[in-house]
């Protein structure tokens, strides 16, 4: 029997993910909010808009408290830290231009899901923002998203484990 060793992998480093999803998510939150009032709506319209995703479509036309403040930020940091991972998974392995293609790319993807696909099955009061503002948005994040992730990314190896044949 022969001893081999399973290759040496590169792994994804959570910390990194941690980061860059709060640093885009925040460059995401100031471009929606930018990008609805380029709309004709207002800064509080786009946290309104998240908060909506949990408390339904009565939140858009209530005034912005404190509650549907924090369940909006709260929502967007959820989505934006998925929606980080899922980039890093993807693009983690290639570098900062990768990151940053390869992200933007991303986001155009997770525009076209969420504003084709969720907002026609369960937030159908979100299709009114299917606008290039929102999908130009959503490329920034999603390449912020990856360029930050490579930029804060440590080289994370693994071995794996030690097989007989």
């Amino acid at each position: 029997m022969e001893e081999k060793q399973i290759p040496i992998y590169e792994d994804t480093d959570w910390g990194a993910v941690g980061w860059a999803g709060l640093i885009s998510s925040i460059i995401f939150l100031i471009g929606g909010s930018l990008a609805g009032t380029a709309s004709g709506g207002s800064l509080a319209t786009f946290i309104k808009l998240i908060a909506s995703m949990v408390m339904g479509s009565n939140a858009l036309w209530n005034d912005l408290n404190a509650g549907s403040l924090i369940i909006g930020i709260v929502t967007h940091l959820f989505i934006s830290f998925l929606a980080t991972g899922l980039i890093a998974l993807v693009i983690h392995r290639w570098g900062i231009l990768v990151g940053i293609i390869g992200g933007g790319l991303m986001g155009l993807a997770i525009y076209a899901i969420n504003f084709y696909f969720f907002s026609d099955l369960f937030f159908s009061w979100m299709s009114g923002l299917r606008s290039a503002n929102m999908a130009w948005v959503h490329v920034m994040f999603g390449a912020f998203a990856g360029g930050l992730y490579e930029i804060f990314e440590d080289e994370i190896y693994e071995t794996g484990e030690w097989i007989n044949d």
